[in-house]
């Protein structure tokens, strides 16, 4: 079995597809940083929510896999490996997200009309926690993309259907917090500014 360490980035630097020998420090490596974090903040966020939910009732089972696997399409992709069809395929993922989000609101959650505070079950805060790294990792890409606009392999309309995505990822993280805590009847905690 080869070894999982290659001890190729012991001094700091380490490639990406289209660059060799970099510092680990880079801005590629920390927006390839973020996305991992979110990856793995909703790993666990999925698995809490399974043991927190009755089957009956965990609709993450595979909404939450599949996003994680479009943030690795994105990672790879910004680390400098294509395919045809990257763009059709974030702009529907986004419109997958708008779906369950759409269903989150119809048919679970009450109106909202007040700020709250993030919390709940534990499931329903690393919802928000994800949320909370979600737009990290969308302030960071922002950062990315208008410094490194003339990237020859990242078009504008590749930034945008990628801001899309994870500014509507967001959304459904914060949605699904809300849903999480409708389902096991927790009150949600209204923000007073008093």
């Amino acid at each position: 079995m080869p070894k999982i360490y290659t001890k190729k980035g012991d001094t700091g630097s380490s490639s990406t597809l289209l660059q060799c020998s970099i510092p680990k420090d880079s801005e590629v490596f920390k927006i390839l940083g973020s996305l991992d974090l979110v990856n793995a903040n909703l790993g666990l966020t999925n698995a809490e929510a399974k043991k927190e939910l009755s089957a009956d009732t965990f609709i993450f089972k595979e909404s939450l896999p599949f996003i994680q696997g479009i943030l690795f399409c994105i990672g790879s992709f910004i680390a400098g490996y294509s395919t045809d069809n990257f763009v059709s395929s974030i702009i529907k993922a986004t419109e997958k997200l708008e779906e369950e989000i759409d269903i989150f609101q119809e048919k679970f959650l009450p109106p909202l009309t007040n700020f709250i505070l993030p919390g709940g079950s534990v499931a329903a805060s690393y919802f928000h926690l994800s949320r909370a790294e979600v737009r990290n990792l969308e302030r960071a890409l922002v950062t990315f993309f208008k410094k490194y606009d003339k990237i020859t392999y990242i078009t504008s309309e590749e930034h945008r259907c990628i801001l899309a995505f994870i500014n509507r990822l967001s959304d459904y993280c914060f949605c699904a917090a809300r849903y999480v805590n409708v389902i096991q009847d927790i009150e949600e905690t209204i923000w007073s500014s008093k």
